[in-house]
């Protein structure tokens, strides 16, 4: 199984940053309470795809 270079995994989480930046903008929560929930959001959705991707090589 090949490893993915290190840029994608930068790119999945300011991907992932932005997503749930939009999130927390459109739930309208405070600065306050939005950016740890962002970062942890982003780290989650980061880690997440990280596993289905490497579920989909194996399985392909």
């Amino acid at each position: 199984m090949e490893k993915l270079p290190w840029w994608y995994y930068i790119l999945l989480v300011i991907t992932a940053t932005a997503i749930v930046a939009v999130t927390d903008g459109v739930l309208g929560l405070p600065v306050i309470v939005s950016f740890p929930s962002t970062l942890a959001g982003a780290l989650l959705v980061a880690v997440l795809t990280r596993k289905a991707i490497n579920r989909r090589r194996r399985i392909s």
